[in-house]
């Protein structure tokens, strides 16, 4: 359409040059039509010196949070770029579908536009966007060049952060805040090794505090020792096969997983976690921070289809398996539904004892 309009008002501009014969007109006809071809070449220059692709080959974020990231446009050419536009395509069996994002390229050789990826409700899991074409457009975006591209960018979604309210015998984070006698108020802690030091938090004791630092940052930091292995609680993740199962389910499995894992946290203890694959092998996790059950559920994530249908012997300690039951030992203690995860996570209390 824009070149249409562009060779109608070059027509009009040598008709009425010629009609008056005006020579500033017939200059500015000239003019006219030695950009029209200039732009066209353009446009097959910047094709082969213009190319795109995702900064990061994977991206985190929490469920209900829009990803954004950053799309690197690079310029292998002298000519300053124009308008560039991508076409992505959302890899996810429940949103399958295509989107285009333009972009500014501007004059540097390699630039980086932070962008939204368009994604509504996302859901717990692996999300595969994958940069399908590149549109490159002249200065005056009358003729556009595609090529293909086989960039791919994974965005990972985790659960939203909730605490499973988890009460379990000889409870190491009661023992530690009752007794303010000995400096070895942790069982099985190492107190001659700091493992980091970390912001003081509302309720916890103050004879952990680190003074000196805490005096010269002016805020209250609290040592964390090195835990023994005694200290770690056992849990045995079974989500069994994915195939039959709905987002929602998905989505309540991996939820109900990391208020447990994030509850055992806050009571001082660090996880095991066991998950037993379909060839029998058992892959074996020690979580002690927030940011270790991040990373184990993105492993399970891209483990999903290794996953055994049914453990073939029970495991330790507390498990869950994919009807969203918590047994310990092989004793039921708490049964969540797919339904209302969220709001037996804020009232259901579970003791282990």
């Amino acid at each position: 359409m824009k070149k249409i309009i562009y060779l109608i008002v070059t027509s009009i501009t040598w008709y009425l040059s010629a009609m008056y014969r005006s020579v500033p007109l017939m200059a500015l006809t000239l003019t006219e039509l030695v950009l029209f071809v200039s732009m066209w070449l353009l446009s097959f220059y910047l094709k082969y010196c213009i190319r795109a692709g995702f900064e990061r080959e994977m991206l985190v974020c929490r469920k209900g949070e829009e990803p954004f990231g950053n799309i690197l446009v690079e310029n292998r050419g002298i000519f300053p770029a124009g308008v560039v536009r991508l076409r992505l395509r959302i890899c996810d069996p429940d949103m399958k579908k295509k989107t285009s994002i333009s972009l500014l390229a501007g004059s540097g050789k390699r630039i980086s536009r932070k962008i939204t990826f368009p994604i509504e409700k996302p859901h717990c899991g692996l999300l595969l966007f994958k940069m399908e074409k590149l549109y490159v457009y002249d200065y005056l975006t009358l003729f556009r060049r595609k090529k293909k591209q086989q960039e791919e960018l994974k965005i990972a979604v985790l659960p939203a952060k909730r605490h499973l309210r988890l009460f379990l015998a000889s409870d190491p984070w009661q023992e530690m805040q009752l007794s303010g006698q000995d400096d070895h108020g942790r069982p099985g802690a190492n107190m001659d090794e700091i493992r980091q030091l970390r912001e003081h938090v509302r309720g916890e004791p103050y004879r952990f505090i680190h003074w000196k630092q805490s005096a010269r940052l002016d805020k209250l930091l609290i040592k964390e020792y090195y835990q023994s292995e005694e200290e770690s609680f056992a849990l045995s993740v079974c989500p069994g096969s994915w195939k039959n199962k709905t987002a929602v389910e998905k989505d309540a499995f991996y939820e109900v997983l990391s208020a447990l894992l994030l509850g055992i946290l806050d009571r001082g203890r660090g996880v095991k976690v066991f998950f037993e694959k379909k060839d029998g092998s058992v892959a074996v996790r020690t979580l002690w921070r927030e940011q270790d059950c991040d990373e184990f559920l993105i492993f399970l994530y891209r483990e999903e289809e290794e996953a055994a249908a049914m453990p073939s012997v029970p495991g330790p300690g507390l498990c869950l398996d994919g009807g969203l039951r918590l047994t310990f030992f092989g004793k039921e203690i708490c049964q969540f539904t797919a339904d209302h995860f969220e709001k037996e996570l804020d009232t259901f209390d579970v003791t282990v004892l």
